[in-house]
């Protein structure tokens, strides 16, 4: 009876390291950079992870993961649903934005 039970505990116990172990790997993209999060103790390192591939990052961290390219958001008329508005007057307001990051 108390072997059957420490059995089943020790079967317990080696699901969960064996889980842990398989969550503690991140897959970075060629054309991605990442920072590592800490999400127990909610810190990021300062080292950037560049190098793509399989990472073992932790078991309780994560990859962030940013492009390394640079991006272009843009809004212009073809969004008027999105950036609608008028002035005090009632007069339609148009209005474009582009920004990078």
């Amino acid at each position: 009876m108390a072997g059957s039970a420490l059995e089943s505990c020790g079967m317990c116990a080696g699901a969960t390291i064996v889980g842990i172990f398989v969550m503690s790997w991140a897959y970075l993209d060629p054309t991605e950079m990442a920072l590592s999060y800490n999400f127990v103790w909610k810190n990021v390192d300062e080292q950037i992870v560049v190098q793509p591939g399989l990472k073992f990052v932790g078991p309780w961290n994560t990859l962030v993961r940013y492009p390394k390219t640079i991006q272009t958001m843009s809004y212009d008329n073809r969004h008027r649903d999105l950036l609608d508005g008028r002035t005090r007057d009632g007069l339609p307001l148009i209005l474009g934005l582009s920004f990078q990051y």
